[in-house]
């Protein structure tokens, strides 16, 4: 988007840092969760409750990154300002997994989004509020007028039956595989009475 390639980016958070430089639409999709994860069976013993002296780990172009703990989690947390020597970028899940093998972390801190049915982790910290003002919406450039038709459409489908059928499916099409329902992450579903043609 930067070197101007696309107009926008479908399914982004809405983060301080990303308003700087991109528009957003309405968000269709709720905030999510965030939590500090280890090994199964946490083997270092570690307590999120103090990051002092430890090595974190965050997914490099993530959003839940070391400035949202020290943004947001200043009161709760001790450490939470990760000075620069002890937070480690890893490329994709996975290679925060393998420092996690290696030692080379003590945990990383992730969403909850992508923790859901994983068997390799563990998650060692409660439920910590979201990092991010806002949830998932389309990020555009601010020199596209995208947004000048997308905002519209996003607001009618919103308002429809239809969005609640969406909602639905995520139960309907995607129940048996774990991860977020609809209640997490769809603004006012209310369930199969009001879908269309419900009772």
């Amino acid at each position: 988007m930067m070197a101007g390639w696309y107009e926008g980016c479908i399914g982004w958070r809405v983060t301080t840092e990303r308003k700087l430089f991109f528009d957003f639409s309405d968000e269709y999709e709720k905030s999510i969760t965030q939590v500090f994860v280890s090994l199964p069976g946490n083997p270092g013993n570690f307590d999120y409750r103090d990051l002092t002296g430890k090595k974190i780990g965050f997914v490099d172009g993530f959003s839940s990154s070391e400035q949202c703990v020290a943004d947001n989690y200043a009161d709760t947390i001790i450490g939470a300002d990760i000075p620069p020597e002890n937070v480690v970028r890893c490329p994709g899940i996975d290679g925060c997994i393998q420092a996690l093998r290696n030692n080379e972390i003590d945990a990383f801190f992730i969403s909850t989004a992508v923790t859901g049915g994983r068997t390799d982790v563990e998650v060692v910290s409660e439920l910590l509020p979201s990092c991010w003002p806002g949830g998932c919406a389309l990020m555009a450039r601010k020199d596209s007028c995208v947004l000048e038709w997308f905002q519209p459409a996003l607001k009618k489908l919103m308002s429809s039956p239809e969005y609640e059928e969406i909602c639905q499916n995520i139960i309907d099409e995607h129940g048996d595989q774990p991860g977020r329902g609809p209640d997490e992450m769809c603004f006012k579903f209310r369930g199969n009475d009001n879908i269309k043609g419900g009772q």
